[in-house]
C-alpha cells in the first residue's frame, strides 16, 4: 500500500482516469503472504507445478497473468490491454525462481484471442483452398471437353498453358482423372475439425518441453470433452516434460486437476482454496444434486 500511494498520489492531478493495474490488489492479500520490496511489505505469491487463479470477471486473474508474463518477458503472440502505468507497476514487482530458470526463459502465454484467431485463420485458409480447387475443377472439365487446335500462338503463355492442360487431360483419360490432376497441382484443405479440436491441437503444439506456460481461460475455446483432454495433457506435461503451468480459469475440469494450487480471487482477502470449496463449484453441485434422478448410473 505505501508503494501504491507513493506512485498514485503525485499523479492524481494528471489527465489519466485510471492507474491500472495499481490498486487492483491493494489490501487483498493476507499479511502472511507478504515480502519486503524496497523495505515495504508487499503481496507475495508462491507457485506449484500447476497454479490456478480462480475468480469472476474483474477479479484480476488475467491481470496477474499479464503481470507475470511481462515481468518474466515470456513469449506472446498477441497484444494485451495495458495502461500508461503498467510498466511502472511491472518495475516495482520482484520474483524469485526456485529451480527452473530455463523453463522461465522458454515461457509462453496463450490467450483466448490467439486461439480464436488460429481457428479463424484455418477456416479462411480452407475456404480459399476449396475455392481454388472448385475453380480448377471447372477449368479442367472444360479442358476435357475441348479439342486441341492445330496451331498455337507460341507467344501467348496463357494459351500454351491451357492447351498443354488439354493435352494432358486427353493423353490418358483413364489414369489421369480430374480429381487426380487437382490433387497433384493444388494443396488440400486442412483436415476438417471442430473448433474445439482445432483449439486443443493448438494448445498442444504451443506447449514445449521444460517450459513455463501461462494459459488465460483456455476453456473459452473448448467444449467440456476437450477441456478434459487438455487437463489430462497438462498433467502429463508436468509429469513427463517438466513443464510448469499458471492458469486463469473457472472451469471445473482444470480446477479439479490433482495437486493444483488454487488462489480464490473472489475472496477478501485472497486465499488458497480446494476446488470443491469454490463458489461456482458449489453451484454446480447444487444443480446436479437437485436433478440427480435425471442421471442414469
Amino acid at each position: 500500500m505505501p508503494l501504491e500511494y507513493a506512485f498514485i498520489h503525485p499523479n492524481k492531478a494528471s489527465f489519466h482516469n485510471t492507474w491500472y493495474p495499481w490498486n487492483v490488489f491493494e489490501n487483498r492479500f493476507i499479511p502472511a503472504d507478504k515480502v519486503h520490496i524496497q523495505d515495504v511489505l508487499c503481496p507475495k505469491l508462491t507457485f506449484s507445478d500447476i497454479t490456478i487463479f480462480y475468480g469472476g470477471n474483474g477479479s484480476g486473474k488475467s491481470t496477474l497473468l499479464n503481470v507475470i508474463a511481462q515481468k518474466l518477458q515470456v513469449n506472446r503472440q498477441t497484444l494485451f490491454n495495458k495502461s500508461p502505468f503498467f510498466d511502472d507497476y511491472i518495475f516495482m514487482c520482484e520474483y524469485e525462481i526456485d529451480k527452473h530458470y530455463n523453463a522461465a526463459q522458454r515461457g509462453r502465454i496463450i490467450v483466448s484471442d490467439e486461439v480464436f484467431q488460429k481457428i479463424l485463420d484455418t477456416r479462411e485458409a480452407n475456404d480459399k483452398t476449396r475455392n481454388e480447387r472448385e475453380d480448377m475443377h471447372e477449368y479442367l472439365v472444360d479442358c476435357a471437353r475441348a479439342s486441341i487446335p492445330k496451331h498455337l500462338n507460341l507467344d501467348n503463355p496463357e494459351e500454351i498453358k491451357r492447351y498443354s492442360d488439354i493435352a494432358y487431360m486427353h493423353r490418358d483419360s483413364e489414369n489421369c482423372t480430374v480429381s487426380k490432376y487437382i490433387n497433384q497441382r493444388l494443396a488440400k484443405t486442412a483436415q476438417e475439425q471442430s473448433n474445439g479440436e482445432n483449439a486443443f491441437h493448438y494448445f498442444v503444439e504451443q506447449i514445449t518441453d521444460d517450459s513455463l506456460v501461462l494459459l488465460d481461460e483456455p476453456e473459452n475455446s473448448l467444449s467440456a470433452m476437450w477441456q478434459m483432454e487438455l487437463a489430462r495433457f497438462i498433467q502429463g506435461a508436468v509429469r513427463e516434460f517438466h513443464c510448469q503451468f499458471i492458469i486463469a480459469s473457472h472451469s471445473p475440469f482444470f480446477l479439479s486437476m490433482m495437486g493444483a494450487l488454487i488462489y480464490d480471487l473472489d475472496t477478501m482477502p485472497i486465499r488458497t482454496a480446494q476446488w470443491y470449496e469454490l463458489e461456482s463449484m458449489q453451484a454446480y453441485y447444487q444443480l446436479f444434486k437437485m436433478n440427480e434422478e435425471k442421471f442414469s448410473i
